[in-house]
C-alpha cells in the first residue's frame, strides 16, 4: 500500500511538471484584451457582463478546474509593464469602436 501510494505521488508530480500552462503570453495578452472589452461594453449591464465573461472562459477553456493557474498568470504578467502595455494595444484593436 504505502509503495503504491508512493509510486501514484510520484505519477503526480511528474505529470505537473510537464504539464501545459493555461495559455501562453500572447493568448494571455489576448484573453485580457478580451475580457477588458467586455467590463468596458456591459459595464452597466452586470448579467450580460457576466454572460459575456463566461462565454470567453468556455471557449477558451477556463473553468473551475484551472482559476488557480490563471491567477498564476495574472501574477506573473501583470507585474510586467510590457504585457499591460501589450494588452491595452490589443483592445484598442478589438474593442468596438464607440468604446
Amino acid at each position: 500500500m504505502k509503495k503504491t501510494i508512493i509510486t501514484l505521488a510520484a505519477a503526480l508530480a511528474s505529470a505537473s511538471l510537464h504539464a501545459e500552462p493555461l495559455m501562453d503570453r500572447e493568448q494571455y495578452i489576448d484573453y485580457s484584451a478580451q475580457q477588458h472589452c467586455i467590463n468596458q461594453q456591459y459595464w452597466d449591464q452586470p448579467k450580460k457582463q457576466e454572460e459575456a465573461l463566461l462565454a470567453l472562459e468556455k471557449k477558451l477553456g477556463i473553468n473551475e478546474d484551472n482559476y488557480t493557474a490563471l491567477d498564476d498568470l495574472a501574477m506573473t504578467y501583470d507585474q510586467d509593464t510590457e504585457v499591460l502595455e501589450a494588452i491595452e494595444a490589443r483592445a484598442r484593436e478589438i474593442c468596438p469602436p464607440d468604446m
